[in-house]
């Protein structure tokens, strides 16, 4: 059974912010099965079906153009999307930290990766 890895990103990844897009495809290739989650830019969401894997859009979910409750809906989906697979978490950069907490304590058993694209 191959290992699977739900990546969560704040960032575009579709052009390779900080090597997420380098990873995914990196890792698809060596058999990890990837779930993507990331805030992908209106003009340039025509790149994401050309990925071998899926991909969840956050900025295409319903209300996500309403800042109030964009957080809300996000959080919503990355919790969602963590709890119901049994994949292993990999957290790009600080902006979903609490979540990534959150599902670790929900699932101990889940390694979680935080994968720093810059340092401070």
């Amino acid at each position: 059974m191959s290992p699977k890895l739900l990546i969560v990103t704040p960032n575009s990844f579709v052009h390779a912010y900080g090597g997420i897009l380098y990873l995914a495809d990196a890792l698809w290739q060596q058999g990890v099965k990837i779930r993507l989650l990331g805030a992908v830019q209106r003009e340039y969401a025509h790149l994401i079906p050309q990925r071998p894997y899926p991909v969840v859009n956050l900025a295409q979910l319903p209300f996500s153009r309403i800042p109030k409750i964009r957080l809300l809906v996000w959080t919503a989906r990355i919790m969602r999307e963590g709890l119901r697979s049994h994949a292993h978490l990999l957290f790009n950069d600080f902006d979903y930290f609490r979540q990534a907490v959150w599902l670790k304590r929900l699932r101990p058993k889940a390694k979680l990766i935080h994968y720093a694209t810059e340092l401070l």
